[in-house]
């Protein structure tokens, strides 16, 4: 889509973004984040592997911040989502940054999760081969 089409057509626009559009992507988003107020970012991970008997809401701040940071530092990253939007939502771009490195067949997650984001429409087989970065150790730079 070319620049001007994608400013023309912002109605609540979601974007895919792989290795082949990657620098388009980043080409419409400096275009127009001036023109819009709000940022709003999403991860996905495969879920919770490391949990805890107690609620949520019986735990400290820290113990929660602590669980959270533990999953985190320990899983691999699947989609980074970023929307951009103003005060009336119909007029917003979200761009969905898929990243290669999560392998369901080997590396832990949580199962139900992972059927979630299958029914939410990302594509395992697909992040293999076309996603944008390897998430670890050997990080790439974009």
């Amino acid at each position: 889509m070319a620049l001007h089409q994608a400013r023309r057509s912002r109605a609540a626009q979601m974007r895919p973004v792989f290795e082949h559009n990657l620098a388009m992507e980043f080409a419409i988003i400096n275009q127009v984040a001036d023109s819009y107020r709000y940022v709003t970012i999403d991860t996905e991970f495969p879920g919770l592997v490391y949990q805890t008997k107690a609620h949520p809401r019986n735990l400290s701040a820290e113990q929660r911040y602590s669980l959270v940071k533990a999953n985190v530092d320990n899983l691999k990253l699947i989609q980074l989502g970023i929307t951009l939007s103003n005060r009336d939502s119909d007029d917003s771009m979200t761009w969905e940054f898929n990243f290669r490195g999560f392998d369901p067949e080997i590396d832990s997650q949580d199962p139900s999760s992972i059927e979630l984001l299958k029914l939410q429409g990302i594509d395992f087989l697909k992040n293999k081969t076309e996603v944008i970065i390897v998430i670890g150790p050997e990080i790439k730079d974009i």
